[in-house]
């Protein structure tokens, strides 16, 4: 085999592999079904879930032992809501 044939092979493997990686990214990037949200709907989804976690009865905060941590916070015009396990 001459060192050009093995240039080409290998030429060939990079460009089948980006080839490859372009049309994963394709597949991952297809639209989804169904209607996209609008703002309007994931405000009020979100106001809802507010409102959840606002009249819920977690009940009486565990003296030792696992627990759970819920944080809300807002970051300009965006809401961070997450919970974190944590150990008393």
């Amino acid at each position: 085999m001459t060192n050009e044939h093995k240039a080409a092979l290998a030429a060939g493997r990079a460009q089948g592999l980006a080839v490859r990686r372009y049309l994963e990214a394709l597949e991952r990037s297809k639209p989804r079904r169904g209607r996209r949200p609008s703002a309007e709907n994931l405000n009020r989804q979100l106001r809802e879930i507010e409102e959840k976690l606002r009249d819920a009865d977690l009940g009486p905060a565990p003296a030792r032992g696992p627990a759970r941590l819920l944080v809300a916070a807002r970051v300009g015009r965006t809401r961070l809501i997450d919970n974190i396990p944590i150990d008393l």
